[in-house]
């Protein structure tokens, strides 16, 4: 009797280090091959009837509600930012919960945190609803950030509306409430085009958010733990123009023998315009509680337009062409920035470009793509835009030159320099290679009250604005 206890045991134990070590099945599928295809005409209603009274009160159009950003959880629980560019869009902050027992194929979409936390509460600097969010960064330890920019229906001719200054939210997703909100008003102005977040962690200082404000060429640098900011200038370059800014943290291999530690890991923050010709990053890893203003440091030249997806929370790089948008390449920044060292890692089905990339369920890398181009140009059915959500299928390929398809961008430069900046450099013709502001920026408010820390200045803003992006419209 003894020995047939201890085989079941032996059996059960085996089995349970099995069911640890390999995949999640969701439907039957590993989580290799599973697959979420969401809609805007999948959601998630409070009551029986809601759904029909917002479609006949206008306040629901399945084909305006667009999933443009996303953040994934550890145990598959996703967040979608879905932008009220146009009207009809119920909520703008969604979640999909993972269950493996049900399908995967348009899984309804449920308001995040709750329903209440999206409706309309009217106007001005005290509202905390959540009303239009444009972009969504999950950190290390939980904690949603969604970046919102406070006005709607930005793709409407003459219906922009503004309802209060952009906000930034952190969700604690395991209990599903908001645990601070910063107030951006402080650090932008009416110009500003604020297009995505980035959320990193000082080892030295603790924890810092990153806003790309493209409408002021600026990155509005916030430190969490002193409630105080300041502003990075990112040239556009001796050419191309200021339009969609990206950014991109990464951990790259420095030698640092200064140290006696030989090869160290830094943390840069990697920035770069649409139409501009430079790859650029910024030395995160150097701020603290103290710093006011931080470098910029020029990799080399872009050797083709490049839309950036995201990063693998390392130092790869994920990012696409504007000549050929169905495929994903990968770039390490420990390699020379050039297409030589460019990754061919995926091809999008037909009709559907790559959005982003991203770190989620099991540790996998997951991909975003939809026909988000045709809800762009409104040429989308009743039913609204198709988004699938799947892990990277990564491919050992370099392709032989993956911007052979498109147009050389002519900056008057030879192919792939680098340039380092130093921090003090002067400006040259009017414009800054570095920080632009030489003032520290105004402290943003915040909800709860901040530890003591370096006290900071009066905000100091780019007077150079370029041209409006999509998203940008001035009201």
């Amino acid at each position: 009797m003894k020995t047939i206890i201890d085989l079941l045991l032996a059996m059960v134990t085996a089995a349970a280090a099995v069911m640890m070590t390999s995949p999640v099945n969701g439907i039957g599928l590993p989580v290799a091959r599973l697959t979420y295809i969401v809609s805007g005409a999948h959601l998630e209603w409070t009551g029986p009837g809601d759904r029909l009274r917002a479609t006949e009160s206008g306040e629901y159009v399945a084909r305006n509600v667009a999933p443009a950003r996303m953040a994934m959880r550890h145990d598959g629980v996703i967040y979608l930012a879905m932008p009220r560019l146009r009207h009809g869009v119920p909520f703008t902050l969604g979640a999909v919960e993972y269950d493996p027992c049900l399908s995967t194929i348009e899984p309804p979409v449920s308001p995040y945190p709750c329903a209440a936390a999206h409706r309309d509460s009217g106007t001005g600097t005290g509202n905390w609803t959540v009303v239009n969010v444009v972009d969504v960064h999950l950190d290390d330890g939980g904690v949603l950030w969604a970046l919102d920019v406070g006005k709607v229906n930005l793709l409407e001719n003459g219906a922009i509306r503004v309802v209060r200054p952009p906000m930034v939210f952190a969700f604690d997703t395991d209990t599903d409430e908001i645990v601070r909100a910063i107030d951006l008003s402080r650090a932008t102005t009416e110009d500003s085009c604020l297009q995505s977040i980035v959320v990193d962690h000082s080892s030295t200082a603790g924890q810092f958010v990153y806003v790309s404000d493209a409408g002021l060429g600026n990155v509005i640098v916030y430190n969490v733990d002193c409630d105080s900011s300041f502003k990075v200038h990112v040239p556009v370059g001796p050419c191309g123009q200021r339009d969609v800014m990206y950014m991109a943290p990464v951990l790259a291999n420095v030698l640092d023998m200064a140290a006696g530690r030989g090869t160290a890991r830094y943390r840069r923050l990697y920035v770069t315009y649409l139409s501009s010709c430079d790859m650029i990053y910024v030395p995160v890893h150097v701020v603290d509680g103290s710093t006011v203003n931080l470098p910029t440091v020029n990799v080399g030249r872009k050797p083709c337009k490049m839309i950036v997806l995201g990063t693998d929370r390392g130092s790869v790089i994920y990012f696409r062409t504007d000549g050929d948008t169905r495929e994903i390449l990968s770039w390490d920044v420990n390699k020379l920035f050039r297409h030589e060292n460019f990754r061919s890692v995926q091809r999008s089905r037909k009709s559907r470009i790559p959005l982003m990339v991203t770190t989620g369920f099991q540790g996998y890398q997951w991909s975003m793509e939809s026909n988000y181009v045709d809800f762009l140009v409104g040429d989308i059915g009743c039913l609204g835009i198709s988004t699938r959500i799947e892990p990277l299928h990564v491919h050992d390929e370099y392709p032989d030159d993956p911007c052979s398809n498109t147009v050389p961008m002519r900056c008057g430069r030879d192919p792939t320099t680098v340039k380092t900046i130093r921090p003090n450099r002067t400006k040259a013709a009017g414009r800054s290679t570095t920080i632009v502001n030489k003032r520290p920026a105004a402290t943003i408010d915040a909800v709860e009250q901040a530890p003591r820390c370096r006290a900071v200045g009066a905000a100091d803003h780019d007077e150079d604005v370029g041209n409006d992006t999509t998203f940008c419209r001035k009201t």
